[in-house]
């Protein structure tokens, strides 16, 4: 996520993939769902989180791509969402303008991401797990457009014969990322749609997308440059903490079916 800078301030290089593992996902802290008439929804596993890096009128685009992803939702009462999603870092690609001719950088943006978050080498990944996974707990929702999802303004469906509305909604949380959680909120888009005109019954899809990008806090996640040794880059880093670093802005597109089971349903 955080490439661009350390391609500036000229990290060297070093390259080693490190092998995914599903089954070694550390989950996110527990949050409590609503116990009362609300639903589970999971997110598609081609939701992921966009970046978007610029800085000195040079732009890099990226993703991270979800491990598993999961909303609780009362459809009359929105205040009462949930949310808890994990993204998996080893699986960051960034791409963007080269550096310039005078930075000698033989890695890619990819690479220096990796190393930025400690991901790309396996001895460093045994030691440090939490570095792996990304966690999002939405903790709080607000709704600009009433309580209910079935209030929201009507918008074309993307089935024929099925009805949809859209309101927007003001979620607060946490992001644990590099091992550090600190509180973000995010203005959300959501399209509810039912598969009948008459709304009866639950929105069986849901789609969510960023109203405006998140801005990241690098330093506040201890995301600092790193060679390809994994060595903090003290010129690097000195020259971060002079200049406003590159915005890390994260943006969102998501897409959740309604899944098989209905409440109590609390994540443990």
């Amino acid at each position: 996520m955080l490439a661009l800078l350390a391609c500036w301030l000229g990290c060297s290089a070093c390259a080693r993939d490190v092998e995914r593992k599903e089954d070694d996902v550390v989950e996110p802290a527990a949050t409590r769902a609503p116990a009362t008439d609300v639903l589970e929804y999971e997110l598609a596993p081609t939701s992921r989180i966009e970046l978007d890096l610029t800085s000195r009128g040079r732009r890099a685009l990226g993703h991270v791509e979800l491990v598993r992803g999961r909303l609780w939702i009362d459809a009359e009462a929105l205040e009462r969402a949930r949310a808890d999603l994990t993204f998996d870092m080893t699986t960051i690609r960034v791409s963007g303008d080269p550096p310039t001719p005078s930075v000698q950088e033989s890695r890619t943006l990819t690479e220096q991401s990796l190393d930025w978050l400690e991901v790309r080498r396996p001895e460093v990944l045994a030691t440090h797990p939490e570095h792996r996974y990304a966690h999002v707990t939405v903790l709080r929702v607000r709704s600009a457009g009433g309580a209910s999802a079935r209030s929201g303004q009507a918008v074309a469906a993307t089935s024929p014969g099925a009805a949809a509305r859209r309101t927007r909604l003001k979620a607060s949380g946490e992001l644990e990322l590099h091992g550090v959680r600190l509180p973000y909120t995010a203005s959300l888009v959501a399209t509810f749609e039912w598969p009948e005109p008459s709304m009866a019954g639950p929105a069986r899809h849901i789609e969510l997308h960023a109203a405006e990008p998140v801005v990241i806090d690098w330093l506040g996640h201890d995301l600092v440059p790193r060679d390809g040794r994994g060595d903090v880059s003290s010129d690097a880093l000195a020259e971060m903490r002079r200049q406003p670093p590159p915005s890390a802005r994260v943006g969102l597109r998501w897409t959740a079916e309604l899944a098989h089971t209905r409440t109590g349903l609390s994540p443990r």
